[in-house]
């Protein structure tokens, strides 16, 4: 016979550490479980379900339309209570999970991914709880009076999107939910370790960039006062009446750079005053045609320079940027702002800078040039 496919709602049913009891003790394991036989041939049979498998205590049924499963579901676990605290193993408790898929039948037996679903389902259920799948809930939501709430979700095979699951409250309150599993923690630790790990290596990576891009140097030197001093008379007017004036102290250097080591293009110093146009020897004085070439070969120093930056700092910031939208490490975005945006800004400050640099040089030049 050819299977044939079609819609059903499937509930898996097993009792929770039954294979235990057996271990302990055979025969009355195996009464145990000849008396839950009898108890759930019959209230299969009233929901109209289909037994299509049996595995030790393992149940699997196929029924209809989902509220028929749903029904027969809820009557299972206030029967099976029951029955388990006349036996005298109230410890023993009956786990459900329910699924509305796609099944294929052939020869009495059913298969098939939503056959897969509904184990998965029951297994992610604790001992004495019943699950049903989204799908499953979706079907019996508004046509049955149930007492429901969301349970942890459940991650599927080859499936992008996790299973919503919802727990249903039989008459026993909701069970509670089922501890992590140690490889489940020792995963999670694992995780959580190599997070502080990578946050750690980032911020050692920010640090040592930073060392290597920021450049700044504070001189407090002083020069000798004393001998200021004492050089005053020669070389200050003399006034009668009036102490010799000493020369002013230089003023405090500052220097503060935020490219490699090498590009000095972005660099603000202050230095101490001097004449802003010294007077050059006769024989190093350049003519105004040198002095724009000179211009212009500075001006394009500045604009390589400043392209290189852009290019880097801008990929570098980017994919900072990113790494800190995907972690939430303030590590992350500080280097997107410290080696990636502000080195950035910096340097198109100075593209733009160049750019007219070079356009009063080329202006000047025609201006200069005979027509």
């Amino acid at each position: 016979m050819s299977a044939v496919s079609g819609l059903a709602a499937l509930m898996f049913v097993e009792l929770a550490d039954f294979n235990e009891a057996f271990e302990r003790d055979e025969r009355a394991a195996l009464v145990l479980l000849s008396r839950y036989r009898d108890f759930s041939d019959p209230v299969i049979a009233l929901h109209g379900g289909d037994i299509a498998d049996i595995t030790g205590s393992e149940l699997l049924v196929s029924f209809g339309s989902a509220v028929a499963a749903t029904q027969c579901a809820l009557h299972f676990a206030l029967g099976a209570r029951g029955l388990l605290a006349s036996e005298g193993a109230a410890d023993i408790k009956a786990r459900i999970g329910l699924h509305m898929g796609e099944i294929w039948r052939q020869d009495g037996k059913v298969f098939g991914n939503g056959v897969n679903i509904a184990a998965r389902v029951m297994q992610a259920a604790p001992p004495g709880a019943l699950y049903l799948s989204e799908d499953c809930y979706r079907q019996v939501a508004t046509k049955l009076d149930l007492r429901a709430r969301e349970a942890a979700p459940l991650d599927l095979k080859n499936i992008s999107r996790r299973l919503a699951l919802y727990e249903l409250d039989w008459g026993e309150g909701f069970a509670p939910a089922p501890g992590p599993s140690p490889a489940a923690s020792t995963g999670r630790e694992d995780a959580a370790e190599r997070r502080a790990k990578l946050s750690s290596a980032i911020k050692e990576a920010v640090q040592e960039a930073l060392a290597r891009h920021v450049d700044i140097h504070i001189d407090t030197r002083l020069p000798d006062t004393k001998a200021l001093h004492n050089a005053a008379p020669a070389m200050a007017p003399e006034a009668p009446g009036l102490p010799p004036s000493a020369p002013l102290p230089r003023k405090f250097g500052f220097s503060l750079s935020m490219e490699p080591p090498g590009l000095k293009a972005g660099s603000v110093a202050l230095e101490p005053l001097e004449p802003k146009n010294p007077p050059e020897p006769a024989a190093e004085r350049r003519t105004p045609a040198m002095e724009l070439e000179a211009r212009r070969d500075k001006a394009a120093a500045i604009v390589a320079a400043s392209v290189k930056t852009l290019a880097f700092n801008g990929i570098l910031g980017g994919i900072l940027g990113y790494a800190y939208a995907r972690s939430d490490s303030v590590w992350y975005l500080a280097g997107a702002a410290l080696l990636g945006l502000l080195p950035f800004l910096s340097a198109l400050r100075r593209l733009f800078r160049a750019g007219a640099e070079l356009k009063r040089i080329e202006k000047q030049e025609r201006i200069a040039s005979p027509r």
